[in-house]
């Protein structure tokens, strides 16, 4: 009796003892490396671990020395696996490339296919296996999410929480965790109106958030003039309140009763607004405020618009700036869809002047669509000689971003898609950048996805930068 007995007792040991294969969301260990460039090139200027690949930046950075658009990243673990097929499921803004045991199995790097729910089958003899995942974010909005099932379980294609990434003005998005630290997906997310005052009491958020260990992250885009301005925030339990990346107030502990402030100089434009919030047990609220102690009235000048003449905005986000060029400040910040007037434009109609937010700045005439700007005045007869043509072509070994410098931090002008022939009209001294045109753009690109011909005379490509 006792021999049987303990023979199932270590039969038990067993199986528990073996590998059990490993969900995408089961805490595993994933490493992710920042670059500041859209290959992966040279060191990572950051490096974090998350329990899960559910990202959602939106328009900000995935950290504060990361660039809001043109980054890349690389997210990896090892898992172990049951021998089968299994389907993986990405969805990103914008492109990426799925290794399995260092086999490229999907590839949208150099062609996003942003908003789209993309799938592979893989299958694996079983055992620790290597999952890479890389990443590239152009511009707009950035999101990265990836999970995966057996195919013989009867695989159901993931709901990934990806809902309005972009926030609106006036308006929080508000993401929901059934856990206290802000992993994995959100439970849920949505839109909630200002101000940011909240008392679920002993209850919660949702019937699908427990009243207890649950957190939060609220997102906000406030367009403010420039001055000092007091973060206040009271709260139960733990929060952390982030302006436009930079952490202002971080009390991410247990606490009842409790007020925090912090006070900070903001220049005049739009800022993005980030509460982080964490309920341990018992009463739960948070309350939320961003008021001026000294901040000095602006009254822009407004030009009388031309009668009907509109601008659509194309681009997911486009700066509204000074002056009709890259090399010049921000005044505000505007999104795809909004319309404004349009007060003016330079000589040759390549950027806008348009009102938006109480401001008159220009916008690149790229990223709009006008209507009824035909008798629209130029108000900055300035206008940019195009360099002459060099008689040399490159072609586009991947699709890069026309830049208004040398340099993957500038303004981005464009997009030169992979295969692509632009015409050479400038070089930097190094001829490690080149400057091109291409469909009505000029501007710069990296030499190593677009070199120059054998034998081609640098003489006859003049130094722009």
């Amino acid at each position: 009796m006792w021999r049987k007995l303990a023979m199932w007792m270590l039969f038990a040991l067993l199986l528990a003892l073996i590998p059990q294969t490993a969900s995408a969301q089961d805490n595993l260990n994933w490493t992710t490396q920042f670059f500041n460039n859209g290959y992966l090139i040279g060191d990572p200027v950051a490096t974090r671990t998350d329990s899960a690949v559910a990202f959602n930046w939106g328009t900000g950075a995935p950290a504060a020395n990361v660039n809001a658009d043109n980054f890349s990243a690389r997210v990896s673990t090892d898992a172990y696996f049951a021998p089968g097929t299994y389907r993986f499921w990405v969805l990103a803004d914008d492109g990426v490339r799925l290794w399995v045991n260092f086999q490229n199995v999907l590839d949208t790097y150099n062609a996003p296919q942003p908003g789209q729910q993309l799938s592979a089958d893989v299958t694996l003899t079983g055992g620790t296996t290597h999952i890479q995942i890389d990443y590239h974010e152009e511009w707009g909005s950035a999101y990265l999410y990836l999970t995966w099932a057996n195919v013989a379980t009867g695989a159901t294609s993931p709901n990934f929480p990806v809902a309005q990434v972009v926030p609106t003005p006036g308006i929080w998005t508000a993401q929901y965790f059934s856990n206290a630290t802000l992993s994995g997906w959100p439970a849920l997310i949505q839109s909630e109106s200002a101000p940011l005052s909240r008392n679920w009491g002993d209850g919660s958020p949702a019937s699908v958030i427990p009243a207890d260990n649950f957190s939060a992250r609220y997102t906000a885009q406030m367009t403010l003039n420039a001055g000092t301005y007091r973060a206040s925030v009271s709260v139960d339990d733990g929060v952390r309140v982030w302006v436009d990346g930079v952490l202002w107030i971080d009390a991410w502990h247990g606490a009842t009763g409790y007020t925090y402030t912090f006070d900070g100089y903001l220049n005049y434009g739009t800022h993005t607004i980030t509460v982080e919030f964490y309920e341990a047990g018992g009463l739960a609220y948070l309350n939320f405020d961003l008021s001026p102690i000294s901040a000095p009235p602006v009254t822009p000048i407004i030009t009388p618009a031309t009668a009907g003449a509109t601008a659509t905005v194309t681009a997911a986000v486009l700066n509204v700036r000074q002056s009709p060029t890259c090399d010049c400040g921000v005044l505000t910040k505007v999104r795809a869809g909004e319309v404004y007037p349009v007060v003016g434009r330079n000589a040759d109609a390549s950027w806008w002047e348009i009102v938006a937010n109480n401001v008159t700045g220009w916008v690149f005439a790229n990223f709009v669509q006008t209507s009824n700007a035909a008798a629209v005045p130029v108000t900055d007869p300035s206008t940019t000689p195009q360099p002459p043509l060099t008689g040399y072509q490159v072609q586009a070994q991947a699709t890069l971003a026309l830049r208004s410098h040398p340099g993957n931090s500038h303004a981005y002008l464009g997009r030169l898609p992979r295969g692509a022939w632009a015409d050479v009209v400038g070089r930097n001294a190094a001829s490690t950048w080149l400057q091109l045109r291409y469909s009505g753009v000029t501007g710069w690109v990296s030499a190593t996805y677009a070199p120059l011909p054998a034998g081609t005379d640098l003489n006859r490509i003049p130094v722009g930068y």
